[in-house]
């Protein structure tokens, strides 16, 4: 796939500036700084009536000056402007199609059974990722040093600020992120805009759970993790931006997202053995508090 520059794209819209419109990030070298290629990164991108986003996502991918890109956008059939936006950039993507689906999931995995990558990852059409982000991915996940699954920050557009991987996550207090906010509690869903996974995870644990609409990345990283027991490994570098706004899913209210995720929970809770299920709520709780005492702690000792 050709690689993107500010000088081969299209132009931007007039009122657009900085990143990703008149910025690019400087294209990496050809080698990897130990002198083998640069592993294929996939991005799928699913995509329905985002016409007022979709421009930015797709700059975004395309100008990280990453030499080994396969980019496939799904469209769901919009009737915005969308296919036109697509269409504009369709020399440099590897695969896109614009029909009716069965909906986000079905649409993300329709571009998974199109990937071909070594690492794969998905990005929404009204989310965007920062500079340098593919390249850093691509020197951190690496299979000799069992570094399959990597996570960034995010930074959420609700509330002005990066989210990331919490202190306290592991798999048993990823399955209980809903009751640990229900709690008070620390939660630990890390940010799918900023989650990438090498092809043997997929491999592995396979496409999404088409039944589920809101919480798919949520059950997503529970197969991952408690069936296929891979790690989340946090990177400190800020790698997508979240954009929260009255049309997108994740605005649809807490009571709709609640009630998939505690789907999701009791399909994965039904499915431990007795001593797990002890275990697992136990280590939960156990470590939750802890981290909760412990900053209590500090926050007196620095008074």
């Amino acid at each position: 796939m050709l690689v993107a520059t500010l000088d081969t794209l299209p132009p931007p819209p007039e009122n657009k500036q900085g990143w990703p419109w008149t910025e690019e990030t400087p294209r990496v070298s050809d080698k990897m700084p130990e002198g083998v290629d640069w592993p294929k990164i996939t991005i799928v991108t699913p995509s329905y009536n985002q016409g007022e986003y979709l421009e930015e996502t797709i700059r975004s991918v395309l100008l990280q000056g990453y030499p080994n890109l396969e980019y496939i956008i799904i469209d769901g059939g919009s009737n915005d402007n969308s296919v036109e936006i697509i269409e504009k950039y369709s020399p440099w993507l590897a695969y896109w199609v614009s029909e009716k689906d069965q909906g986000q999931s079905n649409g993300i995995n329709k571009g998974f059974q199109k990937a071909t990558g070594d690492i794969i990852a998905w990005l929404n059409s009204d989310d965007y990722y920062f500079q340098g982000v593919l390249s850093r991915v691509a020197q951190e996940i690496n299979p000799q040093k069992k570094r399959f699954v990597v996570t960034g920050k995010v930074f959420l557009s609700n509330i002005n600020t990066f989210h990331g991987l919490s202190p306290v996550f592991s798999r048993y207090n990823l399955l209980f992120h809903q009751q640990s906010g229900m709690k008070g509690l620390p939660t630990v869903m890390p940010p799918q805009q900023g989650t990438f996974w090498h092809k043997e995870v997929f491999t592995k644990t396979g496409l999404l759970d088409e039944e589920l609409n809101l919480c798919m990345d949520y059950d997503y990283w529970l197969r991952i993790m408690l069936y296929n027991h891979y790690k989340f490994h946090f990177i400190p570098q800020e790698f997508a931006y979240f954009r929260l706004h009255s049309d997108c899913k994740s605005g649809q209210g807490w009571s709709t997202f609640a009630k998939e995720n505690m789907a999701v929970f009791n399909k994965h809770w039904q499915n431990l053995p007795s001593w797990e299920k002890v275990y697992a709520k136990f280590y939960w709780l156990s470590s939750s508090y802890l981290f909760m005492f412990a900053l209590k702690c500090k926050k007196l000792l620095s008074k």
